[in-house]
């Protein structure tokens, strides 16, 4: 559960997510496109887990903060 210092930041950044999401998107799929197809080759005999998770919250960020630069503060980013 988040609290509510976090949910308010997410929800302060969705106008810029509007304008920037589909840029975000490209840059996150072309990031994590290595691991994405190592894991979707596998993906049936490995059996997925939860740990697996955070590479995919990585990428994210990461592309979250190559698009918005500066604007992407750290309190956004913890968020």
């Amino acid at each position: 559960m988040l609290d509510t210092k976090t949910r308010d930041v997410i929800k302060a950044t969705i106008p810029v997510l509007e304008t920037h999401g589909e840029q975000i998107t490209k840059r996150f799929l072309e990031s994590i496109l290595p691991a994405v197809k190592q894991i979707s080759h596998k993906h049936r005999g490995l059996g997925i887990q939860p740990e697996h998770y955070p590479i995919v919250g990585q990428f994210l960020l990461l592309a979250i903060k190559d698009v918005l630069g500066d604007a992407a503060s750290d309190e956004i980013i913890q968020a």
